[in-house]
């Protein structure tokens, strides 16, 4: 029997294992692999990971992608066993940067908030667009949230001018 397990997104943070259950009870899937992605403070990822019995049950199982458990649609995605087996530890070291959370009184006139970033866009690449500011590392920030690229960043420049400057030269 070839176990295969399939991703939730979307969950709500207050999803129980009796909600997933019922979401997927015309289906056979193995009881007790029920997965519910937390981080380290025990606060929930809304995603979450289960098995089924056969890649065929799995497949059927996809037709409830977009379905709604509570208030929220859940994505879902076929995933692998070792997939499975690694989801918890995995929900663990998913980095989250909240880039709102960098800003304030002392910053916000030297800052530059940057949207609709490519998913695969990194601190350098932001480097190299901002190469005529003289910027460091640690003044380029990519939000995240759980492991994932939100399409954010966010610039500390020099000074104001600087900010300005940038505003008025690389905002196309």
């Amino acid at each position: 029997m070839a176990l295969v397990a399939i991703k939730l997104r979307g969950m709500p943070w207050r999803v129980t294992e009796e909600e997933i259950e019922e979401f997927f009870t015309d289906y056979k899937w193995i009881r007790e692999s029920i997965r519910i992605g937390e981080l380290e403070g025990g606060r929930r990822t809304g995603q979450g990971c289960i098995l089924f019995e056969s890649e065929e049950e799995a497949e059927r199982a996809m037709d409830k992608d977009g379905e709604y458990i509570g208030p929220r649609f859940v994505q879902l995605s076929n995933e692998s066993f070792a997939f499975h087996e690694n989801f918890m530890t995995d929900q663990l070291g998913c980095i989250s940067v909240n880039i709102n959370r960098m800003l304030n009184e002392d910053n916000l006139n030297t800052s530059v908030k940057l949207r609709g970033l490519p998913r695969e866009v990194t601190k350098q690449d932001l480097l190299d667009f901002f190469a005529d500011f003289n910027l460091t590392e640690d003044q380029v920030h990519i939000e995240m949230r759980f492991g994932r690229k939100t399409g954010w960043g966010l610039v500390f420049l020099n000074s104001e001018e600087d900010q300005q400057r940038a505003r008025e030269e690389l905002n196309k």
